[in-house]
């Protein structure tokens, strides 16, 4: 089976995607993206510390160059749905870190080149899996709370 070649875009929080994409055996982490040079380094030491170099760049266009199959989005927050986007159009599945976009207008422009690529979206919601919630959702289906009229997050 051909490994899925990965890009990454963003290496402060992005960085956990870099090392768990090193450490995944269908994965080949082709490349990753960021202007800020200390987080380039970290990432250099982390692929450093397992044996391996990948090409780290300053700006997403060098990343996409590189010709991902997919990318994750790990940006600054106000870029993402564009980063997202551009990932999309240029041929990659996309795995964007929260919060994705701040608009149902930015939703649906995702939305919308998700159906015009044909590629794969996910948000990388990870507060769902947290063990209290799991709990909060058990209590709430076995009706420990009553009725529930109201809830917000």
């Amino acid at each position: 089976m051909d490994k899925v070649k990965v890009g990454i875009l963003g290496l402060r929080r992005g960085h956990s995607h870099f090392r768990n994409f090193l450490h995944t055996e269908e994965a080949l982490v082709i490349g990753a993206a960021d202007r800020i040079q200390q987080w380039r380094d970290r990432a250099a030491e982390t692929a450093a510390g397992m044996d391996r170099s990948v090409p780290l760049v300053g700006e997403f266009e060098e990343l996409l160059d590189m010709q991902p199959d997919a990318g994750v989005v790990a940006s600054n927050g106000r870029l993402q749905m564009e980063h997202t986007i551009q990932a999309l159009e240029a041929g990659c599945h996309v795995l964007s870190e929260v919060p994705g976009a701040f608009t149902q207008e930015e939703i649906l422009r995702i939305a919308a080149a998700v159906e015009a690529t044909g590629k794969q979206y996910m948000l990388a919601e990870n507060s769902s899996f947290l063990g209290f919630l799991r709990y909060w959702r058990r209590w709430i289906v076995e009706g420990r709370f009553g009725a529930i009229s109201m809830a917000d997050g």
